[in-house]
């Protein structure tokens, strides 16, 4: 029969540290992450046609999940259906119940009985491939 002899003196040491060392790299990933985030947002902004009031582009914010299994994730979000529109682009369309559509352009009230859609812009599926490439990379060098 064999009889080992395990050495266990500083294993609790050893694991502490790494834990620590592990907290610090988890900070500075996150802070990383943050910033990629922050970028992919104000590249999203920057490209939003619009009247100029920056309406829009105010609608869109970032969040980080503060709990759970997902803590620490960065979200981009809008509370603007707007931006949906203008990222997929909607087709010619007019008013289903109404006789006319209403809308306002520069402070003016405007009626419609048909209007011509918006083609596709495209930014949020942009700034998503320049977000994936650059996580991409971080991945490797991690």
């Amino acid at each position: 029969m064999f009889k080992f002899k395990l050495r266990v003196e500083g294993i609790v040491e050893t694991q502490r540290k790494l834990l620590m060392r592990y907290n610090e790299k988890l900070d500075e990933y996150k802070a990383w992450l943050y910033d990629i985030m922050e970028r992919t947002m104000f590249e999203i902004k920057n490209e939003i046609p619009g009247d100029g009031s920056g309406k829009t582009a105010d609608s869109i914010y970032m969040r980080t999940i503060e709990e759970g299994p997902m803590a620490g994730v960065v979200l981009i979000l809008t509370n603007s259906m707007v931006i949906f529109y203008l990222n997929f682009g909607t087709e010619a369309h007019g008013p289903v119940t109404a006789r006319a559509l209403r809308f306002k352009i520069g402070g003016k009230v405007i009626f419609a009985k048909w209007v011509q859609g918006v083609q596709p812009h495209g930014m949020i599926d942009r700034a998503a491939g320049v977000l994936r490439a650059e996580l991409e990379t971080a991945w490797e060098v991690a």
